[in-house]
């Protein structure tokens, strides 16, 4: 239940953020003609197939075939937490259904921080690590409130990231390595005494 909590309050403010951000940029057309006219550099901005010779450590290719195709289907078909969290579904159509509404809620998650990165190109030019873009938008942008739930649901998820991990890895020792091996040596050491 805390998961679909934190879900919920990440995409309020998530949501919040891009609409806010928008507003105060001017809307979609002001926030391209802003971005091309930083100069050059960022003509090509908003295509999504680059030239083979563009300045980037993430090639067009690898992002859209590895992260789609590749990567998203194995998070979502074996990562054990995921897995585990399917084989707890009330039956089989329950289980089904469920992935197919997290993967919509999952396709969403790249405009909650795609566009407020954008908008971060022009709101905070000099920002020099892009991976701060997002938390510096959240507290620029989102009113206090917000920015204290927002944090406190990234925090939340990954309070909910570890403890399903130490819960898969549980599961995988018990399963793969104390039943086969542990279990099998106790009781043969009991049946010979």
């Amino acid at each position: 239940m805390t998961d679909v909590v934190q879900l919920i309050i990440m995409f309020i403010g998530g949501f919040t953020l891009v609409f806010l951000s928008f507003y105060y940029i001017g809307g979609w057309d002001a926030l391209v003609e802003k971005i091309y006219a930083l100069g050059p550099e960022y003509s090509r901005h908003f295509d999504l197939i680059q030239p083979s010779t563009s300045n980037t450590p993430f090639p067009w290719t690898g992002i859209l075939f590895g992260l789609t195709f590749v990567m998203a289907n194995a998070y979502m078909i074996g990562n054990q937490a995921i897995v585990q969290r399917c084989l707890t579904a009330k039956n089989e159509w329950h289980a089904k259904a469920s992935m197919i509404f997290a993967s919509g809620l999952k396709m969403l998650i790249p405009i909650l921080v795609l566009f407020p990165g954008l908008v971060a190109i022009i709101i905070h030019p000099d920002l020099e690590d892009g991976d701060q873009a997002l938390p510096i938008m959240i507290k620029t942008m989102l009113p206090p409130g917000l920015i204290g739930l927002m944090f406190s649901a990234f925090f939340a998820g990954l309070m909910s990231s570890v403890d399903s991990m130490l819960n898969s890895t549980a599961t995988l020792f018990t399963k793969d390595i104390y039943q086969p091996f542990i279990k099998k040596m106790l009781m043969i050491n009991i049946t010979c005494l």
